[in-house]
């Protein structure tokens, strides 16, 4: 399996997926499925394969669905956060990106609890 990564310089999933489907319609249009022909319907195939597979990274990004089970569950602040502000906390040994969404401040070493992932941040509140 590819591994896929963010990058701002890549070509757009979208792209991909227009160029696969053009080859296959060329090669649908054509009449023709001979041994070059074949060739193409791999390439466009792959493009399709390879465009959603960009797209599916962007809207689902690592650790998304692990993150979807852990509403409710404790971190640790590690960078002190005034409400609404962003800063970092410790969940299950791994740094995350976090916003305090709840409405007192949070200090670096409190318990908070995870609201909910959004993008790529963490959104937490203090313990009740």
């Amino acid at each position: 399996m590819f591994m896929f990564t963010r990058s701002s310089t890549r070509i757009p999933w979208w792209l991909y997926v227009a160029l696969g489907i053009a080859a296959i319609l060329m090669l649908l249009f054509r009449g023709g499925l001979g041994f070059t022909f074949g060739w193409i319907f791999v390439v466009g195939a792959f493009g399709i394969y390879y465009g959603l597979s960009m797209l599916w990274v962007d809207i689902f990004p690592t650790g998304y669905v692990e993150m979807t089970r852990s509403r409710g569950k404790e971190a640790v602040v590690t960078d002190s956060m005034p409400v609404g502000t962003v800063g970092t906390v410790d969940f299950e040994g791994k740094s995350w990106r976090a916003r305090n969404i709840g409405i007192t401040f949070l200090r670096a070493g409190e318990k908070c609890k995870i609201g909910k992932l959004k993008g790529m941040t963490l959104e937490v509140y203090e313990q009740s």
